[in-house]
Parts: C-alpha cells; structure tokens; sequence
C-alpha cells in the first residue's frame, strides 16, 4: 500500500479557561486524542504528526504514542503548521488530515481511508453525521499548501478548509467509511465510553475471559487479563493491571497498576500499584496501598488496610488490621484489630514479624519493632521491644476483681 502520512490535529482543544480540552478527556486509561493517535499508528499508514496547542501536545506525547513529528502551535497557526508539514512531505504526495477529538474510530477505518486517498481524483471528506468534517483525505499535500495561503487564523481548520474546498469548486467525494463521531463536549464522553468499552470487553470475551455483565465492567486499555479470569459485575479495572490465569475479580473492585496471580480471587476491595501472589483470598472491604507485595497463599480478609507492607506466602490478616511499612514472614497469624504503628510524627518506621509468628488480637506494634520466628504476642499488648523467636511477649495489666463491687454500686454502697 502506498504510504500516506497523516495530520492528527487537537483543533478543538481550546475550551473556556479552566475547562479540560476535548482531546485531553480520559478515556479508559488515555486521554481522548490518545485513542485516535493510536489507531493512526496502529493503522500504518505513513508518517504521523501531531499539531495541537503546546498543553496539549505535551499531555499527548506523555501518554506513549510515537508519533514522528510534534508541532505545538496556537490554535490561530495551526493550519500554518499543518502547511507546513505537508509542503515538507511533497507537492504530489497524498495526505490524511484526521480530528484528534474523534470516537468510535478503529485503525481498520484509517486505513481504508488513507487507502483511498492514495491516487484518488478528489478530496476525500469524511463528516460527522452529514455536519462538520472528522477527516479530509488530499490526494495531492499541494492542495492542502494552496488552500492554506492567506489563511486567516481560523480556530477549527478542517472546517474551514472544507468551507474553501467548496469555495474553489475542488472535487470531492463524500466518505462514510470513518463512521466516527465529534467528541467536543463532556455529554458525548459516554458514547465514546460506550463503543471504547465494547471493543476492549469483546477482544477479551474473544480471548477467553469471562465478564460476567459488560454493562457494569470497565476496563482500561492497557489492563492485561489472562484466560479464564472471572471479571464479576462493578469491576473497574485501570492502568497496566495485569491478572492471572483462574483469577475472579469482584464483584466491586477497583484495581489500579496492580498485579494479580493465578486463581486468586478478590471482591469488594481496592488495590493499587501492588503485587498479590496466586490463591490468594483478598476481602472484602480489604484495601492495598502503593507498595504491597502479597505472596501466593495469603489472607487478606475484611476490612485490613495494608501500605508499602509484604506479606510472604500462607500469611493470614483476616480482618480489621493496619500493616503499614511491615515485613511479615510466611505463615505468619495476625489477629483482629493489630495494628503496626510506623509513623512517629515524622517519619516512617518499619516493623519485622519472622515466620511463623503469631500475633493476638489487638495488639499494637510501635515501630521500629521486630518480632521473630515463631515468637507469639499475648493479645491487647503494645509491644516496644523486639521479641525473641519462640518467645511470648505480654504487655498489658494484670487483671484484678473486686468481688460483689457491682452489686455495691448498684445499691448506692
């Protein structure tokens, strides 16, 4: 296929002051504009440039798309850049002009477009509906140079140029084959939602995952889910995320960066930008901070908190417990209501428990603090010392009674 470079322009991206241009709408992990700059590298179709104002050119480039060429400009010299770079590819070369504030477009669709381009005998417009262009296809960049001069500063240049095609009585031919539709407002961000998310659930009902309703799963673009995952309803999936073989998502949870093992499963919970090994139970109502690192086995159940901890394999913290900057070792018993005290007012502190180790109900690790293999706390202890492996550390007052006290009370005695 003869190779057609492409224009994406942000032209729509110069909203009220403290409003987020169109192009910069999230969108299932990357901003709008992103998703079309994808299709058109995906698509191969040529050498791609990016022409937008500076923001958001900048936001774009940080999302990861390569593009060839970056051209910051103010929304009044956009189509002097967008001459620009097609006097640079050649008087005779066919060029692809593409909103970057488009849905519902596939690299299929660019590509058969561009495909068209290419010795065509007019200028192809591909419009929204029947309204404003979402793409004009030269088959000669020369035309674009020539309808560019005098240019005026116009705010929305492929509308404008659409409007001096017909001006100059130049052939054009009507597309339908970018059956996308303008995203230049927040009320049609959900239709977007809508075909994005249909074509990321159905490559993975395709791949062999099991989402269970699609109407109530959102999943980002790049979240990586391996066959015969379970995906429950109320799963918001985001990032890099990655899941293993087996695992079972949800119902209601929110994973973000995280990484799940094989065969763990995970319900009413949210995780970010940690690791949690395979077999793994986790909640409900658990939550893991940046910096977990769960190993395979372990018990996370209802309503831990863990931050920046590791919990080494056949671990339990079965419910209302704080492990924050801890280290516990494989096979370790955390009881009901433990908490790891790092923080001193300022600065963090971390607390060791060896394998093995058992810690009773309510007690309270004041950081730094280490307790080793095998040792046991005695329930509703705070524990300032290390604990020697095997040892058992008590830490609380002897319980005294005071025989008939509350029948004394009762009576007034």
């Amino acid at each position: 296929m003869t190779r057609v470079p492409a224009i994406v322009v942000a032209a729509r991206s110069a909203p009220p002051p403290g409003t987020r241009p169109p192009a910069l709408y999230p969108l299932y992990g990357l901003p709008l504009g992103a998703h079309l700059l994808r299709a058109a590298r995906d698509a191969a179709i040529g050498p791609l440039t990016l022409v937008g104002p500076p923001p958001v050119v900048a936001a774009l480039a940080e999302a990861g798309v390569e593009v060839e060429r970056l051209a910051a400009a103010t929304p009044e010299e956009q189509l002097a850049a967008m001459a620009a770079v097609a006097r640079r590819h050649g008087a005779d070369s066919p060029l692809l002009l593409l909103a970057a504030e488009v849905g519902g477009v596939v690299a299929a669709e660019i590509a058969s477009l561009a495909g068209r381009c290419a010795g065509a005998e007019a200028i192809l417009v591909a419009r929204a509906g029947g309204g404003e262009p979402l793409a004009l296809a030269f088959p000669r960049a020369g035309w674009l140079a020539e309808l560019a001069a005098g240019d005026p500063g116009v705010h929305w240049p492929l509308a404008w140029l659409a409007q001096r095609i017909a001006q100059r009585g130049l052939a054009t031919r009507e597309e339908t084959a970018l059956p996308g539709f303008p995203v230049w407002e927040p009320r049609a961000l959900p239709r977007a939602r809508e075909f994005l998310s249909r074509v990321i659930l159905d490559r993975l009902l395709a791949a062999g995952v099991l989402v269970i309703d699609p109407a109530t799963t959102a999943v980002d673009v790049d979240v990586s889910i391996a066959p015969d995952a379970i995906l429950h309803p109320f799963c918001v999936l985001e990032g890099r995320t990655r899941i293993g073989p087996g695992a079972e998502i949800g119902p209601g949870v929110r994973l973000i960066d995280a990484e799940i093992g094989a065969d763990t499963q995970v319900q009413y919970s949210v995780i970010t930008d940690s690791v949690v090994g395979a077999r793994c139970r986790i909640g409900p109502f658990a939550q893991l901070r940046p910096g977990c690192r769960v190993g395979d086995g372990v018990r996370v159940g209802n309503f831990v908190e863990l931050k920046n901890a590791t919990l080494e394999e056949g671990v339990a913290a079965s419910h209302l417990t704080y492990l924050g900057d801890a280290v516990v070792g494989a096979h370790a018993n955390i009881g009901a209501g433990t908490i790891t005290c790092n923080y001193d007012g300022q600065r963090k502190h971390r607390t060791q428990i060896g394998p093995g180790a058992f810690i009773g109900s309510h007690a309270t690790l004041i950081a730094p603090v280490t307790i080793e293999a095998g040792a046991y706390v005695a329930a509703a202890s705070p524990i300032t010392e290390d604990v020697p492996a095997d040892a058992l550390a008590i830490a609380r007052c002897r319980q005294t009674i005071k025989a008939g006290w509350a029948r004394k009370r009762r009576e007034g005695g």
